[in-house]
């Protein structure tokens, strides 16, 4: 990766990271859903996520649907 897609993708991550940081002070499960399809997509194959972003729409602002589906637990404090 060339310096400039380095900058481009760093910018784009820290934008994604203050998306999330906004969410979850009114949605505090969002953390964990991002913590789960991060776990999730790290073990995945393509076809595999695509199938699961797909399920994702469906449920989209759906916090407790999208936690079931990614098999995870609320915390304590959700």
């Amino acid at each position: 990766m060339n310096g400039q897609n380095s900058t481009k993708r760093t910018a784009e991550v820290s934008q994604i990271a203050s998306l999330i940081r906004a969410k979850a002070q009114k949605h505090p499960e969002v953390i964990d859903i991002v913590v789960a399809l991060i776990d999730r997509v790290s073990r995945s194959s393509q076809p595999e996520i695509e199938a699961l972003g797909k399920q994702l729409e469906q449920h989209e602002g759906d916090y407790p649907a999208i936690m079931k589906l990614l098999n995870i637990q609320p915390s304590p404090q959700h």
